[in-house]
C-alpha cells in the first residue's frame, strides 16, 4: 500500500516569476490588434500549444521536430546541443503524473500542484490550455489515482515588471533540513565549489536507496538494478507517463523528446 500526500503536506503550491513559453507568447501574439496581425494570429493557430523545447546555452525555445524523440550521448559529445522540453511542457506532465518522480511513485501516491502563481502578464485561457487544457480531451487510460491534475491560476496582486536581461547562469537551491543554500552552475551541473550538487539525479538515487533499505514493508530492499531500470519497474507510472505522450500525439501538438538513455545507466556504489 502506498502512502497518500497528505501523510508530508496539505498543498503545493508553484510560484514562477519568469512566464510559461506558451502562457506569455500568445497572450502577447493576441494582444496586437491589427488586420495583419490578427492574419498571422490565424496562420499560427495549428501551432498553439505544440510541444517546444528549451536549447543548451541557448534563449528561448523551439518547436519540437517530428524527426526527432531520441537524443544520444555520442550526438553530444560530437557537437549537437542537448535539447529540454519547456518549462510549461514540464509542468503538463506534472499535471498526470505528479511532480514526485518516478521512484517515490513507488512507495507513495502522485503528488500534484494545488495552484501556480505568475509574476506578471498571466492569460488565464492560455495558461489553462499550457498547463493542463490541451490534452484534457484525448488523455485516457490512466491507471488510478493518477488523473489530469487542473491547479489554480493565479497572478500576484502586485506584478513585477519584466525583466529583459538574460537569465543567470546558476540557481540556488534549499530545502527544509538543509543547513545552508547550494548555487549551482546551470552550465556544468555542479556546484560553484565544483562539487556534485545534491539534486543530481545520482544524489536522488543514493537517498531513494536509504528509503527503500529503512521503510517498513518493503519487499524488496536491496537495489541491485540500475537508476534507469528501478523507474522502469514502476510500472503505473510509466503507463501514466506513456498515456501523457500518446495524448500529445493524438492531439498532433509532437512528441516528447527525450534525454540519452546513457544517463540513467549508473548503479548505486557497492
Amino acid at each position: 500500500m502506498k502512502m497518500k500526500m497528505n501523510h508530508f503536506a496539505e498543498r503545493l503550491h508553484l510560484h514562477s516569476v519568469r512566464l510559461l513559453h506558451l502562457a506569455s507568447s500568445l497572450s502577447t501574439m493576441y494582444a496586437a490588434g491589427t488586420a495583419q496581425s490578427a492574419l498571422r494570429c490565424a496562420n499560427r493557430r495549428k501551432a498553439r500549444g505544440q510541444l517546444r523545447t528549451k536549447i543548451e546555452s541557448g534563449e528561448g525555445t523551439i518547436p519540437v521536430k517530428s524527426k526527432e524523440g531520441l537524443q544520444t550521448w555520442d550526438g553530444v559529445l560530437q557537437g549537437e546541443r542537448l535539447l529540454t522540453m519547456s518549462c510549461s511542457d514540464k509542468i503538463a506532465r506534472w499535471n498526470i503524473v505528479g511532480i514526485q518522480g518516478s521512484l517515490l511513485a513507488s512507495i507513495i501516491e502522485p503528488i500534484y500542484l494545488h495552484s501556480i502563481v505568475l509574476g506578471s502578464l498571466l492569460h488565464p485561457e492560455h495558461m489553462y490550455r499550457a498547463v493542463c487544457g490541451r490534452i484534457e480531451k484525448s488523455i485516457q487510460g490512466l491507471p488510478p489515482p493518477y488523473h489530469l491534475n487542473k491547479p489554480r491560476l493565479a497572478l500576484v496582486t502586485s506584478a513585477e515588471p519584466r525583466n529583459q536581461a538574460k537569465a543567470p547562469n546558476f540557481g540556488i537551491n534549499w530545502t527544509i533540513g538543509d543547513s545552508e543554500v547550494e548555487v549551482v552552475n546551470s552550465l556544468t551541473g555542479k556546484t560553484v565549489n565544483n562539487q556534485i550538487s545534491r539534486i543530481t539525479k545520482q544524489m536522488y538515487f543514493m537517498k531513494y536507496g536509504y528509503l527503500m533499505k529503512n521503510l517498513p514493508g518493503i519487499p524488496n530492499r536491496k537495489l541491485t538494478i540500475d537508476y534507469g531500470q528501478a523507474k522502469e519497474r514502476v510500472k503505473d507510472y510509466q503507463i501514466a507517463k506513456k498515456e501523457l505522450f500518446a495524448a500529445f500525439r493524438r492531439e498532433d501538438l509532437g512528441s516528447w523528446l527525450k534525454k540519452p538513455m546513457e544517463q540513467d545507466q549508473f548503479a548505486l556504489p557497492e
